[in-house]
Order: C-alpha cells, then structure tokens, then sequence
C-alpha cells in the first residue's frame, strides 16, 4: 500500500501542477525570461544578442542549464510556458525516480519510509521557490548513489565508468545538488570501506569506488570558484529556528497549510526518534545502511552549526542572533536532501510507530495537498491577465514593472514564496525581442544564464506594467493595455537606446 499511495501521490501531484495555466513558482517567470533570451540570442533575432555574447561566459553552459534547455524546446514550438509545464512535470518525475531507486536500493521491500519521502518530493519548499534544476539534481545524485549501491562488488571497469558519467550528468544538471550528494556518497561509501568491502583491496576500492567522482568533483569545484564572493549572504541561530518552526523543508506556499506541515514533521520526527532509538539498542554490525543515516545527519548538523561559520571570520556574536539567510537558499537545500535520505534508511524498519506515522502522514498530505492545491488556482486569473498583457507590447521594448500598489502588496503578504515578483516576464516573453530589467539576473551578477543582463544597466525602460490599484501617475505615458489587474504604459518621448 506504502507504494501504490506514494506513486498515486507524485503522479497525481506532478500532473497537476503540470496542468496549471502557470506554477506559482518564486523564479518560475525567470527561468522561462532566461529561455527566451537564450533563444532569441542563439537564432540572431533578439535585438541584444551581440551584448549577450559579448558579456556571457560559455563556460556557465556546463552546469544549471537543463530548464532552460526544456523550456527552449517548447519556445522553439511557439510556447515557452508550455515547455516551463514540461519541465516542472520532468522534474518530479526524475527526483521521485531517483529516491526510489535509491529506496529500493538499500531496503528488501517498499516500508513506511516511502510515504514521507513521497511528501517531501511532491511539496518540498524548492519547487515553490523554482529550484527545478536542484530538484532534478537531486534525483540523478540518488540515481548515482544507488547505481553503485547495485554495483559495488561487480567486477569489470563498466559500472565504474558507467558512475563516472552519471555522476558528470548529476553536476551538469545542478552544481550544488551534485557537490552535496558527492559528500553524501563519500560517507556512505565510507561505510562500506569499513564494514563491507565484498572482499576487495584498498586499491581496488579507492579506483573502483572514488576514482569516478574525479572529474564531477573537479567541475564541482572550478565552478564554485566562479560564484561571487558577495553571494555569500549570512546565516545564524535565530534564522535555523525559524526553519524548524516553519519546517521549511516542505514549508507551504501559504500560510493556510502551515499546521499540516507542522504536524506531518512532527508524526515524522516521533518515527525517526523511535526508529533510532531502537537501531541503537540492536547489537547488529553496522553496514551502508547506516552509512546513510549518517550522511543524513551531516546536512542537518551542517545546517545546525552553519552560524559559527560566519562568526568564525567576524567575531561579532551579532552574527550568531541578527536575522539573514545564506545566499541561493542553501538553508532549505541542505534540509531537504537529509531528510530524504533519512527517509531511505526508515526504510522497511517494523517499528511500532511505523504504521501510525505513514498512515498520519499520509492522510495530513491530502489535506496539506489540497490547501496548497485551492491557492495555486486562486492565483491562475492573475498570471493569465499579465501573460495577456504581453501581446501588447511593442517589439524590442525595454520593460519594468511597477509594484508598490496596495493590492500587489497584499497579495504578497500571506506567501512563504513570493510567486508574483517576477510575473511580469510572463508578459515579456509573449513580446518580440524585448527585454526585462527586473529579472535578478539584470541587476546582480548571480549565476543565471541571464548574467550577460548587468549590460542592462544602461538601458532605458520604455514600458511599464503597472498592476491594479497603483496611486502613481504616468505623465509621459500612454495607456497601450488595461484589464481588471493589469495596465501597460509606454512612453512617448525617445525611444529607448543603448546609452
């Protein structure tokens, strides 16, 4: 039953987000803009391709660009937002695969890990914050893990060869998530230099088992090195309680389904307890089952401990109480993965708890599910509105949105995610040859595909989407669209140039 409900559950929930006019997802406008100007600049139409060439480093090609290759393809049909509902149901599907590959890989049967496991995939913060590339990641990473698992006593240089690739795809799809699941190979399979080595040698092991991670690990590293040094954000205590409190790990897209988080973690948390409790008490050798506990507990101590990190180069015991958050989200990446793997090495355990706590959890998820269900359709009218707005504008605009109306503001406001700041690339990309200025890429010099737009800078906006409810006036403008939510301005003076 564990199986049937957890496949009914991520089939039933990848669908239906695939479905949507739009996923609300935080940077999901963004990672449609950067197809579309990836595109645009590939075929010589967009009026900046000789900017995006001149200032994007093609070395950012080798890793995080599997969404914007999906989404591509579906800009290439004629439907970006097409592509992006391909890409968010591809990337489910390929994290749920890999967990259960990995699942099945250390257990004997499907057990009562499968459910939360299932939960965390389906709802895990990520998604609504427009990870899809770490998600997709994660799931190759535990592709990875599990292929050795199977194959770690083979003889012959396939299967070796075989993870070296794999291992190459999980970094070219995501960095981070391969840099993190590297680690926790590392101390799984340090279990099994210990306690289960199948009879080979040292040497064998150190080429059969760590000798393939060479070249991910090396590309894992020259690509952290071109990360900026002002990316590196901050973290402290007050900030690692707020996501416990929140259980960020698949902390929701509204505030509605905040106790059905809570209680889920909890039912999972009473599990985990017992189940170790219990492992503890047994006099049982260990072996790469606990290998994964362990690695487990490496993300979640990391993220406990993370704090002194930055108190260690300052000093300043502020930094160990101030609110802040560690750049690119690394606080919930972390969580996430440790507790997938602790729901893999839950496994099949017959505790007396297990029962209660998969059939807890399972039917809070329906609830959970439908909450976060009921909001994500609340908002379709408004991304279908400003997605409207887009044939309006002009070919080879400059856009900006303008949004410090009330009305967007208090739609901002019962959000964990914010699914309206980049909407108005939804616009954008239904224009011809335009470009937006407030995608984060235009303004900062993160990692996006979109790096090229600090050039941006020097461009004057020529056209505003201004969302309903908006005391500012705009003089120099005339009205080109208006709707219920959403107008469009442009303006009358010069048209916009490099300056």
């Amino acid at each position: 039953m564990t199986l049937v409900f957890s496949a009914l559950l991520v089939t039933t929930s990848a669908v239906f987000y695939a479905s949507l006019f739009f996923f609300p997802a935080q940077d999901g406008p963004g990672h449609v803009l950067n197809a579309y100007a990836m595109l645009g600049s590939l075929q010589g139409t967009h009026p900046f391709a000789s900017e995006f060439w001149a200032a994007y480093d093609p070395v950012f090609l080798i890793s995080n660009c599997f969404g914007t290759l999906v989404i591509m393809i579906g800009g290439i049909a004629g439907d970006y937002e097409a592509g992006y509902r391909c890409l968010l149901l591809v990337c489910v599907l390929i994290t749920a695969s890999g967990f259960a590959w990995l699942y099945r890989s250390m257990n004997k049967e499907w057990g009562d890990g499968l459910v939360p496991g299932a939960v965390v995939i389906v709802f895990m913060h990520e998604l609504f914050l427009g990870f899809f590339n770490w998600a997709a990641g994660l799931g190759i990473g535990f592709a990875c893990i599990a292929y050795w698992v199977q194959t770690r006593h083979r003889p012959g240089w396939k299967a070796p060869v075989i993870l070296g690739l794999m291992w190459l795809l999980a970094f070219w799809v995501h960095a981070l998530a391969c840099n993190m699941l590297l680690f926790s190979y590392i101390a799984i399979s340090g279990f099994g230099v210990l306690f289960d080595r199948g009879g080979m040698k040292t040497r064998d092991l150190m080429i059969r088992w760590y000798a393939p991670l060479i070249p991910a690990a090396a590309a894992c590293i020259y690509y952290a090195s071109l990360i900026p040094s002002d990316n590196a954000g901050d973290w402290n205590f007050i900030f690692v309680y707020e996501n416990f409190r929140y259980v960020e790990v698949i902390r929701p897209f509204h505030d509605k389904a905040l106790w059905t988080g809570r209680a889920i973690g909890v039912l999972f948390l009473i599990g985990i307890v017992e189940a170790m409790l219990e492992r503890f008490s047994e006099k049982k050798r260990p072996g790469i089952q606990d290998g994964v506990l362990a690695a487990s507990a490496l993300f979640v101590l990391a993220f406990v401990l993370m704090p002194f990190a930055r108190f260690l180069t300052t000093y300043q015991i502020d930094d160990l109480v101030n609110p802040g958050r560690i750049g690119a989200y690394l606080n919930t990446r972390m969580l996430a993965p440790g507790v997938l793997l602790m729901c893999v090495w839950y496994g099949s355990r017959k505790t007396p708890w297990a029962r209660a706590m998969t059939a807890g959890i399972a039917l809070l998820s329906l609830v959970h599910g439908s909450v976060i269900a009921a909001e994500c359709l609340k908002v379709q009218d408004d991304f279908k509105e400003i997605s409207a707005a887009g044939s309006a504008i002009p070919p080879q605009s400059v856009v900006m949105h303008e949004s410090s109306s009330p009305e967007m503001g208090a739609r901002h406001g019962n959000y964990y995610t914010h699914p309206y700041v980049h909407t108005t690339a939804l616009a954008v990309v239904k224009s011809q040859d335009s470009i937006y200025l407030g995608r984060f890429g235009a303004n900062s010099g993160y990692l996006f595909p979109h790096q090229f737009m600090k050039k941006a800078r020097k461009l004057e906006c020529d056209t505003v989407l201004v969302w309903k409810g908006s005391n500012r006036e705009w003089p120099d403008y005339e009205k080109l669209y208006g709707s219920d939510k959403v107008t469009l301005y442009k303006k009358t003076r010069t048209p916009s140039t490099l300056l």
